[in-house]
């Protein structure tokens, strides 16, 4: 009756997450949907941050079973049997998925225990220490495109990436000359008025407390104006933050377009472009957080972020497949994101260009099987 009674928590709080943003989720809610009264619930959860983690708990161990079930007597079949896993696991357990990106978001350990257990599949495929820049160029374009398919769309045939991890992305090319500037200047492309008054008040709140922590009050008091003022440019707070991914994404660009280098071969300019990625999310890691947080509130607005970023990169595709030059994009901005994960939120590396002339050799050549 016992374990009844909390799977009965557990099931209906699963539907509920993976429907809604965490924030807009209740115990009375969760309690009500599974036929349950509120006192009934603090039996067995002290909170419903307990009752998330549980949940997300218990993915982690499911996919720590199904990365166990690698095998292969040779290199090249087991990394086939890793990839296919990864690619199978995003879409067989879609629900559980979603409550975990957003478990990753609010509590950051997570994306260092699901990390660990890569770094372990990997390992257990090569039969060695994997490196940083080989766990990044394995992982990072087919987790960042198994998003995209779940949440935005975005087809794509794992073969195709499969090729782009084992044979390269730019082949034939070479890392020649490259030109890793200093970074900066970084000008916030935003002229002095009430509306972007509010925008860089809204950056500083929600970058350090969140966007659910801050009210609209707080936000037109940073900026020194009235809430009346706020709602004469922004008919709402949701309204607000899609602006602000927008603006977000407009500096990105821009900064990367102003310290573009004409370089003499398309491999030189993604490494360049990673390093000068890199470091303007260093000078503003905020940036970092808002975007992730925005996911959660509309997937729309981050949608639309990334589809811009995937445009720009196909600008520069004519030379490739047409019906390869999306996955391609998406893959080398799955690169770029997680190793910015790595090195700004993380924190775990300070060998930025190492690591990138490191990534430079496979997606020229691969990684050698």
């Amino acid at each position: 009756m016992a374990k009844d009674t909390r799977d009965k928590l557990i099931n209906s709080s699963r539907i509920l997450f993976a429907q809604n943003w965490y924030e807009t989720v209740s115990v009375a809610e969760i309690c009500r949907h599974a036929g349950l009264s509120n006192g009934v619930f603090y039996r067995y959860f002290k909170s419903k941050e307990e009752l998330f983690r549980a949940l997300i708990d218990d993915f982690l161990v499911c996919f720590r079973q199904k990365l166990e079930t690698i095998d292969g007597n040779s290199l090249d079949v087991r990394l086939h049997s890793f990839f296919i896993k990864v690619y199978r696991i995003c879409f067989d357990m879609a629900p559980d998925v979603t409550i975990f990106r957003e478990g990753q978001y609010r509590f950051p350990e997570y994306e260092a225990n699901l990390r660990t257990l890569y770094v372990e599949a990997l390992e257990k495929v090569y039969k060695r220490t994997v490196d940083e820049a080989e766990y990044l160029y394995i992982t990072a374009g087919l987790r960042f495109l198994n998003t995209r398919a779940l949440y935005d769309e975005v087809k794509f045939e794992i073969k195709i990436v499969e090729r782009f991890i084992l044979k390269g992305v730019f082949n034939n090319e070479s890392a020649e000359e490259l030109k890793f500037l200093e970074p900066g200047p970084f000008d916030s492309n935003l002229n002095d008025n009430a509306a972007n008054r509010l925008i860089h008040a809204g950056i500083r709140l929600f970058g350090e407390r969140g966007f659910t922590s801050v009210n609209v009050f707080e936000i037109a008091r940073e900026a020194d104006l009235s809430v009346g003022a706020f709602y004469l440019y922004f008919p709402s707070k949701e309204n607000f933050l899609a602006k602000i991914v927008s603006y977000i994404g407009h500096s990105v660009r821009y900064y990367l377009r102003n310290k573009q280098v004409l370089s003499h071969n398309r491999l030189n300019q993604e490494l360049e472009g990673m390093w000068n990625f890199v470091n303007y999310f260093k000078e503003f890691p905020e940036f970092y957080e808002i975007i992730r947080e925005a996911e959660f509130v509309s997937r729309e607005w981050v949608k639309d972020y990334y589809d811009r970023f995937a445009r720009g990169y196909e600008k520069n595709m004519d030379d490739y497949p047409e019906q390869e030059q999306r996955t391609m994009a998406n893959f080398l901005i799955g690169l770029n994101h997680y190793l910015g994960i790595e090195m700004v939120l993380c924190e775990r590396r300070d060998d930025l260009a190492e690591i990138i002339l490191r990534m430079g050799e496979f997606l020229s050549e691969g990684i050698q099987v």
